[in-house]
């Protein structure tokens, strides 16, 4: 049952062949250990004195800490023992930084800053160009999904880049991922490039050599 539920929620989320892909290349990952993704490379202009579209004093937005994902709402839905290992090396690296949105003081939705390089897949690191930044890794609680959480937290993680000093931001989305696409399109990010990662074992391929 929980199978066909993830099914279903996929199918509503990123649409029946984007699912069912999903679902191929899963298949091929198990049975012959190779895996691989196609991403689109996004970038936007950003600077200090923008107007990102939303007045940041009307919402709890701060920079969040290991001890904020330390409740069963997290650690329930998301936050598994593999994960928290890996928050932990985030949170200890000074290019990494964790923004959250805030509800009645419970952590809601989270979004991360990586400056000076972009990393894809978690392993394939490329530099930046000068003074931007990699927007990843957003997760939003599913009890406050639907509400525009996510687009409050990626403009609220541009205005504090731009504060940084920083002038460019950039993403890269995996091409099924139609949500996220269509929300950093409708946020002033332009396609750059489109690229391909491949998984065989522990070798890890990408064909983005440079932005």
């Amino acid at each position: 049952m929980q199978i066909v539920s993830k099914f279903h929620n996929n199918i509503s989320i990123y649409g029946w062949m984007n699912t069912v892909s999903m679902g191929f290349r899963s298949i091929i990952h198990r049975l012959f250990d190779f895996y691989w993704q196609r991403y689109i490379l996004f970038e936007r202009e950003i600077s200090a004195d923008l107007d990102y579209g939303y007045d940041f004093s009307k919402y709890d937005l701060r920079q969040v800490t290991i001890a904020d994902f330390d409740n069963n709402l997290w650690k329930s839905s998301f936050l598994t023992a593999e994960k928290q290992e890996l928050y932990k090396k985030r949170f200890a690296n000074p290019r990494d930084e964790c923004i959250g949105l805030f509800i009645d003081n419970q952590l809601a939705c989270i979004g991360w800053n990586h400056y000076d390089e972009l990393f894809v897949y978690g392993h394939y690191y490329i530099k930046t160009k000068p003074k931007s930044f990699y927007m990843y890794d957003d997760f939003c609680i599913q009890d406050y999904r639907r509400q525009g959480l996510h687009k409050i937290v990626n403009a609220f993680r541009m205005y504090v880049g731009a504060h940084k000093g920083m002038t460019k931001a950039y993403v890269a989305i995996a091409t099924y991922n139609r949500p996220s696409l269509n929300n950093y399109r409708r946020a002033g990010f332009k396609e750059v490039k489109r690229f391909v990662v491949t998984e065989r074992g522990d070798n890890i391929c990408c064909t983005l050599k440079s932005i």
